[in-house]
């Protein structure tokens, strides 16, 4: 997994629940189990409660649907950005 390798350093990853080969779950799986510092958000169509609570029980930091909150992650990014994000924010309803 690229997010494995010690020179690729991040400080956000997004990922989606549908992939073209595999599953954002999978890699939510993955990527939370790495004992690397960044946040783990996950942008889809598919933002329901179920799976906002199955993706946040996974490792995401916070969950946003990609036709309502594209503001509300782009403000998350922000702050991010700024360093006002030192604990988890999770876009539930």
């Amino acid at each position: 997994m690229w997010l494995a390798q010690a020179d690729n350093q991040v400080d956000l990853v997004i990922v989606d629940i549908f992939l073209k080969a595999g599953s954002g779950l999978g890699v939510l799986r993955s990527a939370s189990a790495l004992a690397a510092h960044y946040k783990l958000v996950v942008l889809t169509n598919y933002a329901t409660t179920d799976m906002k609570r199955k993706c946040l029980e996974l490792g995401a930091d916070a969950v946003f649907d990609k036709s309502n909150d594209i503001e509300t992650l782009i403000d998350y990014c922000d702050q991010l950005a700024r360093g006002e994000l030192e604990t988890s924010v999770q876009a539930v309803p």
